[in-house]
């Protein structure tokens, strides 16, 4: 996560914000019902996270992928709330 200064709304005037984003790809079987356009990239393991941090670009963007169904479980709404 990065600090960001910046004027987002005149009346604040310059504030620090922190800034972060996410990688996101195609959905997979579980996402897609609920979100056609998008689920986030999940690095799995160690090895994944390293390539992300210190790969070139070309070698990195293979990790741009979705989960495989089978690594997530969709639950009932009652039980994802409580």
């Amino acid at each position: 996560m990065q600090q960001w200064q910046s004027v987002r709304k005149i009346k604040e005037g310059l504030v620090r914000a922190d800034l972060y984003g996410f990688l996101t790809t195609e959905p997979n079987g579980i996402v897609a019902p609920e979100h056609e356009k998008a689920m986030p990239v999940s690095l799995l393991n160690v090895d994944d996270i390293e390539t992300w941090l210190t790969a070139p670009w070309e070698e990195a963007r293979a990790l741009q992928r979705p989960l495989s169904s089978d690594k997530l479980v969709r639950l009932p709404i009652e039980l994802a709330v409580a």
